[in-house]
């Protein structure tokens, strides 16, 4: 039992990506945008210190967004099949190879922090982070409004 809600649960992780997958390419655009400008105001940068800064950022957003892809192709086959369908072997290599995709999206974060420490003052880097996590539940939460017809 709770291996399959376990499963559940990395497969409701994966929904944001499906969702961003879904926008068409201008309102990806407009996302991107929305999320620089979010960024760039909350953590301060200065021109040069952007001009550093976004080129790496695009390098690990890219570098994500194919383990992202690479998951998501895996647990569209998972739920295809249905989880009362999978084998207890099944369900242990669903586990492992999302456990494999957190470790290689956290080895592809540790490196870019790397970079980002070369480029920007510590506590920019630290106010990044945060501001990330702002931006995903800002957009989550905008996404809810919108779902739900509260805008």
């Amino acid at each position: 039992m709770k291996r399959i809600i376990f499963i559940i649960g990395l497969m409701a992780g994966t929904t944001l990506s499906i969702y961003a997958q879904e926008l068409d390419s201008e309102r990806m655009e407009k996302l991107k945008a929305y999320r620089v400008s979010y960024i760039t105001n909350k953590v301060n940068l200065t021109s040069e210190e952007a001009q550093k800064f976004w080129p790496l950022f695009n390098e690990l957003t890219d570098e994500i967004e194919i383990l992202k892809k690479e998951r998501l192709e895996y647990m569209r086959d998972v739920r295809k099949k249905g989880l009362d369908n999978l084998s207890e072997e099944e369900l242990k290599e669903v586990i492992e190879k999302n456990f494999e995709w957190e470790q290689s999206e956290l080895d592809v974060k540790k490196k870019y922090d790397k970079e980002f420490q070369k480029v920007l003052p510590i506590r920019k880097v630290a106010l990044y982070y945060r501001a990330e996590k702002e931006f995903k539940k800002d957009l989550l939460e905008r996404l809810g409004r919108g779902r739900d017809g509260r805008r």
